[in-house]
């Protein structure tokens, strides 16, 4: 997958040779106008490569839905101006903004994970154990920094995602975790989160957000 989400740069570099070639004489036999039989191939060759490139920038998203006419709808804040997903991921992302921005200021520290980094982009928000990707630190320092935050006092809200983002179906269909999900980080999150009192007061299919000692539960 990652080579042909890569297509799109020799798919352009491709592009301005073969309309290049076909404007200069430098692909052609010396001494005519006639192209020889080597830049014949390379040309076939590139419109073959150009083809495929295309229809595979088409076909293939990055971790969104296949079906790329389905992605017309964009997520409603001025950070994702351009950027077009389905109606029922964008409505998904927006519900959970929203939620997050009345219980939370720009600059404070928020827990997200497993992996929700645009939680912090969007809401402006700092990391509360120092990355945005808590999974990829070491379990054992995974703990050391929630616990020392933990004793200074520090209470943040917590966004949980209640499956993997990195599927392509979901608010619709919400694929579970797999073994490949860093499930040795997650664990320690989850015990922290609920070893603490932590209680769920918002939640919409895929996003939950999760408040210390409070009693109110809204959910979307």
């Amino acid at each position: 997958h990652k080579a042909l989400f890569g297509t799109a740069l020799p798919v352009a570099v491709l592009l301005t040779w073969w309309v290049d070639c076909a404007r200069s004489e430098r692909c052609a036999i010396p001494g005519t106008r006639r192209a020889s039989s080597g830049f014949v191939a390379a040309r076939l060759f590139a419109t073959g490569l150009l083809m495929l490139g295309i229809s595979q920038q088409w076909t293939i998203t990055y971790r969104d839905t296949n079906v790329r006419m389905e992605m017309v709808h964009a997520v409603p804040h001025p950070l994702l101006a351009g950027t077009f997903t389905t109606q029922a991921r964008s409505r998904s992302i927006a519900e959970l903004v929203d939620a997050l921005m009345v219980r939370v200021l720009p600059g404070e520290r928020v827990l997200a994970y497993p992996v929700l980094p645009l939680v912090h982009f969007l809401t402006d928000t700092q990391a509360f154990v120092g990355t945005t990707w808590p999974v990829l630190l070491p379990a054992e320092e995974l703990e050391e920094r929630l616990a020392a935050r933990w004793a200074r006092g520090e209470r943040p809200v917590v966004v949980r995602a209640r499956g993997r983002v990195s599927g392509s179906s979901w608010p619709g269909t919400v694929e579970p975790f797999g073994s490949e999900d860093r499930a040795e980080a997650r664990a320690v999150l989850d015990r922290f989160v609920e070893g603490v009192g932590y209680d769920v007061t918002w939640s919409n299919a895929m996003f939950e957000i999760l408040e210390a000692d409070v009693d109110v539960v809204v959910v979307e």
